[in-house]
């Protein structure tokens, strides 16, 4: 178990799926993975609970591999989702601690056995109060962990007769203090998340103490799982700051058949993420993967084998998306250590003459130390080219070339140059990388790009030597290969043509980052592709001319002849099109759903930007998210904005 790691971009959920908190989950026997979320609803201790039922389907049934939807139902049904578990015979049971009921269900979703009175709490043995998990033994009996209110587990026949039960408030031996999850091992022990005392306790089948499982490195103890591959046991826990701006930290812990600790895991993958977490759920499928969620960020975390990660990513990439695995150029983020030596004459030269200089390319290759490969290079863009001192570059590389180097599978490559020398240009560079970066958290439907740490001699007049920073950017043609699809050449294009969905995924991006030099119309800055031969799909580069980047050279756009109102590329304009109300605004939420992550990443630039720099990136981009969790802002800078679609 210790070898387990995090499996990226795993589940695969529809686009237009807003997926709530995440509070229960389950295994059936041909190791689907059922999720209870709660949709739009959000519980508060300082506010009573609602009376109506969730409106959306909050059941779940994911493919283990892929995580992609297979089934859903639960519609009208749950007023606060909690526990889930699948029994031998495939069946979903839950509890809902709003309805204060445990159901029994189908596999596919027909009510067989409900528990309790709706909305009636109580403490004797047909009541429960905010009952939180349920465990199913080999015999059809079951347990109730009766949680938030009575601090009890209790026990029922197959037939969901009362038999039995045991614990009070506390924190001694059989006591507890909100038991708040439970499962059984083979031998039919009883194994409770007793949350507040931040411990695990076992208990025969009939009730009596076995043991208990406890560490001062412990937090509140959510959530523990038996793995029966494994013969082990996981847990999570969530523990609190504290401090006056309080953040939230969650770990999975790992335990051997004994209980033994073994470790913690996680809990500094999203401290590097700077974003809060509160695992709520764990459960063990029988490969040994293991599935958590996330009620704070309002994610599904599947850790695996790494062997079992390598198939399942090639799988995911490959057949789900439709997008073949990266190349080595793009796997990692470390800045690619390059050195050119150039005429600025010949490549403004080259440019016009649509001709490819020969030149020796030299780059840090996996040893850390310098090799080299031939390259062709040529002048490109347009405002760059004409007004910078450094001209953005193509780099041609034969494939012949390029193979078993770094470069392999991109014979073409853009790089984009600081327009300048000064130190401030190369900051400016940093800042557009990041919103490469930002747009790849948004949608995958974009360019990779890399940064580049540029040694380069410029021979003019005399040789002079610049180090710099860059951007290695993937040619439309290599993306088009990662998603199956073709680059459509340059055509006059309605935006009617390109799904909503995605058409408000970059629109409303380009107004986060304030850039109005774009044009879906006649393609400025935005290439195409198209799947399937019918499925139009836009990516957008070039962001020098932002509010976010604020060159000094950078103007406010008049593309397609549009005289905007704005005096500064730093004053937002929404130029997107008109679309359904209900496109808006799942993509609004989308956005807001991402606000910690997309924040966050400026931190990677931590070293290289000044604090100041980063701080004031963070501040602009939050201006953009009090405008969408604001509906009387949204409503008067996005929404009436809008170009409607001729």
């Amino acid at each position: 178990m210790n070898d387990y790691q995090l499996l990226p971009d795993w589940p695969m959920l529809p686009e237009k799926l807003i997926l709530g908190n995440p509070t229960g989950m389950g295994v059936d026997r041909s190791q689907h993975i059922f999720i209870f979320h709660r949709a739009d609803r959000k519980w508060s201790s300082d506010i009573p609970l609602p009376e109506t039922c969730i409106s959306s389907k909050t059941i779940l049934m994911l493919d283990r591999e892929s995580g992609k939807i297979l089934n859903s139902w639960g519609d009208d049904l749950f007023i606060m989702p909690h526990g889930l578990t699948v029994d031998l015979d495939n069946n979903i049971w839950v509890t809902d601690v709003g309805l204060h009921q445990v159901f029994k269900f189908s596999h596919e979703g027909k009510l067989l056995m409900k528990f309790g009175d709706a909305k009636v709490s109580g403490s004797d043995s047909t009541h429960f109060f905010h009952p939180t998990d349920v465990a199913i033994a080999n015999d059809g009996s079951f347990y109730v962990s009766d949680g938030y209110g009575n601090s009890r587990i209790m026990k029922f026949s197959s037939a969901g007769e009362y038999l039995f039960e045991w614990g009070k408030k506390g924190d001694q031996e059989g006591e507890f203090n909100l038991p708040h999850a439970i499962d059984l091992d083979d031998e039919g022990n009883v194994y409770v998340a007793d949350r507040e005392n931040s411990r695990v306790q076992v208990f025969t089948p009939t009730g009596k103490f076995i043991n208990q499982w406890a560490d001062e490195s412990f937090g509140k103890i959510n959530s523990v799982g038996y793995d029966k591959a494994g013969k082990g046991f996981v847990a999570v826990d969530c523990t609190s700051t504290g401090s006056e701006e309080e953040h939230y930290f969650s770990d999975l812990l790992l335990f051997d058949s004994s209980g033994t600790f073994l470790k913690k895991k996680d809990r500094d993958h999203f401290k590097k993420e700077g974003k809060d977490c509160w695992y709520h759920n764990v459960v063990v499928d029988d490969q040994g993967s293991i599935y958590i969620t996330d009620i704070i960020g309002n994610k599904i975390k599947k850790f695996v084998h790494p062997l079992i990660a390598t198939i399942i990513f090639i799988f995911i990439n490959t057949y789900l998306f439709g997008q073949i695995p990266a190349n080595s150029l793009f796997s990692t983020q470390d800045p690619l250590h390059i050195q050119l030596s150039i005429s600025t004459k010949d490549i403004r030269q080259s440019k016009r003459d649509s001709t490819y200089l020969s030149n020796m390319l030299y780059y840090g290759n996996v040893s850390g130390k310098l090799d080299s490969i031939k390259a062709g290079l040529k002048g490109r863009g347009n405002f760059r080219f004409k007004a910078c001192y450094f001209a953005p570059l193509w780099i041609k590389i034969k494939k012949n070339n390029a193979r078993g180097t770094v470069f392999e599978g991109n014979q073409k490559l853009k790089i984009i140059l600081p327009c300048n020398s000064p130190e401030s240009y190369n900051a400016l560079i940093l800042k557009e990388y990041l919103c490469y970066k930002l747009y790849e958290e948004i949608t995958p439907y974009a360019f990779h790009t890399r940064l580049a740490d540029i040694k380069l001699t410029v021979r003019d007049k005399r040789n002079k030597i610049y180090k710099l920073k860059g951007i290695l950017l993937e040619d439309i043609d290599e993306v088009a290969t990662r998603f199956h699809a073709k680059s459509l050449s340059q055509v006059f294009l309605s935006p009617s043509v390109i799904n909503d969905t995605t058409a408000v995924r970059f629109e409303l991006f380009q107004y986060m980052i304030s850039n109005t030099d774009w044009s879906l119309v006649h393609q400025h800055n935005i290439k195409l592709i198209v799947q399937d031969k019918t499925k139009i799909i836009p990516l957008i580069y070039d962001f020098d001319m932002s509010g976010l980047v604020d060159a000094p050279y950078a103007v406010v756009s008049q593309v397609d002849g549009e005289s905007l109102d704005v005096k500064s590329v730093t004053d937002r304009l929404y130029r997107g099109y008109c679309r359904s109300p209900e496109t808006m605004q799942f993509v609004r939420q989308e956005y807001i759903s991402k606000k910690e992550k997309l924040l966050a990443l400026s931190d990677q630039l931590e070293g290289q930007l000044a604090d100041k720099e980063i701080k004031d990136i963070k501040n602009y981009l939050g201006d953009f998210f009090s405008i969408l969790q604001d509906d009387r802002l949204f409503k008067t800078f996005v929404l009436n904005k809008c170009r409607a679609i001729h």
